[in-house]
């Protein structure tokens, strides 16, 4: 993960929405840099348009936290791995193609 980038702020702020909907369960670093190697490239594109797409955004890692936190309690754990966050991205994926993909960052735009 870079650090010294314009893209590193809006980063940090999808992985503080990850923590706030994990809630009380830990996020491993495996899951952080997971969640980095697959939205890096959304970050860069929309950096000029990110206080637009920001609170979406946001909302949609927030509900990954939950899920992903979810999938690590139902298997007795209180940290979420890499597997419970890629589980809990694609189920969320699905569901905003469902929904006709109301974020940003899952329909690809």
């Amino acid at each position: 993960m870079q650090t010294d980038d314009a893209v590193y702020p809006i980063l940090v702020q999808v992985m503080i929405a990850l923590g706030q909907g994990a809630g009380p369960v830990l996020i491993s670093r495996d899951a952080i840099l997971a969640l980095d190697a697959d939205y890096r490239a959304a970050a860069e594109r929309d950096q000029a348009r990110w206080d637009e797409i920001a609170p979406t955004v946001l909302g949609w890692a927030r509900a990954l936290g939950a899920l992903a936190a979810h999938h690590a309690l139902h298997d007795g754990r209180a940290i979420v791995s890499r597997a419970d966050y890629v589980a809990a991205k694609d189920q969320i994926a699905r569901h905003s193609l469902e929904a006709r993909g109301r974020c940003p960052w899952t329909r690809g735009d």
